[in-house]
């Protein structure tokens, strides 16, 4: 790294840390859970917003994340028949992932990772939930925020590059996942997940296209941070296109957290197939996590 590369980011850093320590300070409300709907802004030219969505489906696939995040499979309608749990991280696969998120993991170890459901008037009909880390705080990142090449399940080498961090924690989980696809050989495949956990989701949404492209999944996420490169957002343009599947990236616009990793570094949103809302409830940590109370209000579910 050049000094002034480094001088950026660390100037990058310091700001950006300052910011969110005054938001946080001051702008904490005394009652998160009362959030307030706000308006939102257009769409820029460039970018292609989700003109129709389900609301039953959306609240739906969101309360699905948060029945991992309570540790409660109970999921209307749908039975749980698979708990994905992280195995301990080798020495060679720390080193990819951010010492705050990696603490955050192995303080939550033996918690699940992901739900696998399945319809209980139809087996062929499966949902994988997948929960993000319980701290905000993981995702103000390092001052490295590297990227490696995207290698699917099946050993195929793309010319994209994702974010290494959270590549090394999908890796971590996608051999039990793709055991549970190949044994159940789902007609109909939703795969939902909030924060980290949309990033991993999205990572799987792109194996899955690569790896077992019989099975077209439909994808939610929430919050989903900057997972790959401009590259890699055009692979995931096209499995949408080429391979039928059904993407939605539900983005609160008060939520830091889908501006992360910083573009600066290389990063870029999926500018389309978005749900775009606004809420704000107080504080930059209760906007990333409401989500789903955030839609019953909107949609008056």
């Amino acid at each position: 790294m050049t000094p002034l590369v480094r001088l950026i980011k660390s100037s990058y850093f310091f700001c950006f840390y300052l910011s969110c320590f005054l938001f946080i300070s001051c702008c904490k409300s005394d009652r998160p859970g009362e959030l307030q709907l706000c308006s939102v802004p257009p769409p820029q030219p460039n970018e292609t917003f989700a003109t129709i969505v389900d609301p039953k489906e959306v609240i739906f696939m969101m309360h699905a994340i948060q029945t991992v995040y309570n540790q409660i499979p109970d999921l209307a309608g749908y039975s749980k028949i698979e708990t994905i749990n992280c195995r301990a991280f080798s020495n060679e696969e720390q080193q990819h992932i951010d010492s705050r998120m990696l603490v955050d993991i192995e303080r939550g170890n033996g918690n699940p990772w992901a739900y696998v459901y399945q319809n209980n008037m139809d087996p062929n009909d499966l949902l994988i939930a997948i929960r993000g880390t319980e701290s905000i705080m993981e995702w103000i990142k390092d001052f490295e925020v590297n990227k490696v090449s995207f290698v699917s399940f099946s050993g195929q080498r793309k010319n994209v590059k994702v974010e290494n961090g959270f590549f090394s924690i999908y890796k971590n989980i996608r051999a039990e996942l793709f055991a549970i696809l190949q044994h159940h050989k789902p007609s109909r495949l939703r795969i939902s997940g909030h924060s980290l956990g949309g990033a991993l989701a999205t990572l799987l949404t792109y194996d899955i296209a690569l790896s077992a492209p019989k099975i077209k999944p439909i994808l939610f996420t929430y919050g989903n941070p900057h997972t790959g490169d401009q590259n890699f957002v055009n692979a995931i343009k096209q499995i949408s296109i080429k391979n039928a599947v059904r993407l939605t990236f539900v983005v609160n616009i008060k939520d830091i957290i889908p501006k992360l990793p910083p573009t600066l570094f290389g990063y870029e949103s999926i500018p389309f197939s978005n749900y775009r809302l606004c809420f704000d409830a107080g504080n930059i940590i209760q906007n990333h996590v409401l989500y789903e109370l955030a839609l019953r209000k909107l949609f008056n579910q």
